[in-house]
C-alpha cells in the first residue's frame, strides 16, 4: 500500500491504493472532484484540475482494458465449445491420412501431416493453430482435386465450416487479448499519474486549508485514514458532523511530500 507519513508523532496518516488498484483510484478521484467542486471557488483545490485531467486520461484506458477482458472471455467459451468439433474432425483427417499413407496414393506432407522419419508416424498438431493450419491446408487440398477424387470423409463442407468459426475465434481471442494488454499498459502510466496529483493534493489540502495537520474532514474529499500504530481504517463518519470534529495533530516533518510505495504485482 502507499502511506503517507505526515508527523512521526501523529496517531494517524493517509492510506491509498496501490496504484493498479484502477477502481480505487477512479472512486478516489470522482468523490475528490464531486466533493471540491461543491465549494466556493475560493475553497476549492488547486489540483483539482490536474485531477480531472488525469482522471479524463486514465477512463478510456479503464473501459478499452475491461472491455477487452470481456471479449476475451466470450472468445475463450467460443473456442472451448469448438474443441470437441475441432478434435474430431483433426482425428477423422489424421485416419483418412494414415490409410492414404499406406496405400501410398498421396503425400501426406501436403496435407498437413509430416511423417516421423524414425517411426513412420504421422505427426498430429496439439495447439488450436496447428489444429487450424491443419484444417485450412486440408481444405487446400481438397479443393484442388477433382470432386470425384477427394476423400470421402470427413465432409468438405464440415471442415470449412468449423476451420471458419475456429480461425475466427482465434483471431478475436488474441485481438482481444493484445486489446487488455496495450490498454492495460498505458492504463498503469495514466493512472500513476492520477495517484501522484490526487497525493500531492491531499497534501496541498493538509498545508493550505488544515494548517498542516491531519483532520477527518479530509475524509469529504473521499481520503482514507488509517492508525499508524494499528494500521485499521478510521470509520468514515457523517458528512454533517465532520465540521465539529478537531483535527488529529500532526506537525509534518522536513519531507512532507515523501512517500513509502510496497509495488505489487501486474496481472
Amino acid at each position: 500500500m502507499y502511506v503517507i507519513r505526515l508527523s512521526l508523532d501523529s496517531p494517524y496518516t493517509l492510506y491509498f491504493p496501490r496504484t493498479y488498484q484502477w477502481d480505487a483510484w477512479i472512486d478516489l478521484a470522482f468523490t475528490f472532484i464531486r466533493y471540491d467542486q461543491s465549494l466556493p471557488p475560493e475553497q476549492q483545490s488547486r489540483i483539482a484540475s490536474i485531477v480531472m485531467r488525469e482522471l479524463s486520461a486514465c477512463m478510456p484506458l479503464y473501459n478499452s482494458y475491461h472491455a477487452g477482458k470481456v471479449q476475451c472471455a466470450i472468445a475463450l467459451r467460443a473456442l472451448q465449445q469448438l474443441d470437441a468439433q475441432v478434435d474430431l474432425l483433426c482425428q477423422e483427417v489424421h485416419r483418412t491420412m494414415r490409410e492414404a499413407s499406406r496405400q501410398g496414393s498421396v503425400q501426406t506432407e501436403a496435407w498437413g501431416f509430416p511423417i516421423k522419419q524414425s517411426t513412420g508416424v504421422l505427426v498430429r498438431p496439439h495447439s488450436r493453430r496447428g489444429k487450424l493450419a491443419l484444417l485450412e491446408r486440408y481444405v487446400a487440398q481438397e479443393e484442388r482435386r477433382p470432386a470425384e477424387e477427394r476423400f470421402s470423409g470427413p465432409d468438405l463442407t464440415t471442415v470449412k465450416r468449423v476451420r471458419d468459426a475456429l480461425a475466427v475465434n482465434i483471431a478475436a481471442y488474441h485481438s482481444a487479448v493484445e486489446q487488455r494488454r496495450a490498454s492495460r499498459d498505458a492504463g498503469l502510466e495514466a493512472f500513476r499519474h492520477l495517484s501522484i496529483s490526487i497525493r500531492i493534493a491531499s497534501m496541498m489540502l493538509v498545508l493550505t486549508q488544515f494548517d498542516r495537520e491531519v483532520s477527518f474532514e479530509l475524509q469529504k474529499w473521499g481520503f482514507v485514514i488509517i492508525e499508524r500504530e494499528s494500521g485499521e481504517v478510521v470509520p468514515r463518519m457523517d458528512q454533517s458532523a465532520l465540521s465539529d470534529v478537531e483535527p488529529a495533530e500532526a506537525i509534518a516533518d522536513d519531507n512532507l511530500l515523501s512517500t513509502e510505495e510496497e509495488v505489487g504485482s501486474k496481472k
